[in-house]
């Protein structure tokens, strides 16, 4: 029937639009905006008796699910980026005795670790998997140790 790039864009299209680079592309999509979305339908819907234009009520639609993920953001949890690569290895700066501490040395910067199998004694200068942290303390598997 034809070529559609003459065709009038719609305001489903704007919206689909709007949705898909807002929620897509610069902020994580998750159940936040859904549910803003949702959220906001709802409140329209109780005010379609009011607002008897359809457009108007799209605009209303699209500028409350806005104004409500803008006040919820607040609220959603912070992504902490996290501190070790998956498979992060260091080298022991001192000896680490079964079930205490030693010092590692991980990207360039000594840092307290222990031992994953606390009755496992790791020897200085010993290449190291780094498994986990605690707080400050790295927790540590010798790498002859580790299968892979």
């Amino acid at each position: 029937m034809g070529d559609k790039s003459n065709a009038p864009v719609s305001l489903l299209d704007l919206v689909n639009c709007w949705r898909h680079s807002f929620c897509n592309g610069a902020y994580p999509a998750n159940s936040l905006y859904g549910a803003t979305a949702g959220l906001s339908a709802l409140i329209v819907a109780f005010l379609s008796p009011l607002i008897p234009s359809f457009s108007a009520q799209i605009v209303l639609w699209i500028g409350l699910s806005v104004a409500v993920v803008f006040l919820l953001r607040r609220y959603q949890p912070k992504r902490v980026p996290p501190v070790l690569r998956e498979t992060a290895e260091g080298e022991t700066l001192t000896k680490i005795p079964a079930g205490e501490t030693g010092r590692v040395l991980y990207e360039g910067i000594s840092w307290q670790a222990r031992c994953h199998d606390p009755r496992l004694a790791i020897p200085e200068h010993q290449r190291v998997i780094i498994v986990g942290r605690q707080g400050t303390t790295l927790i540590v598997m010798p790498e002859d140790v580790i299968q892979y």
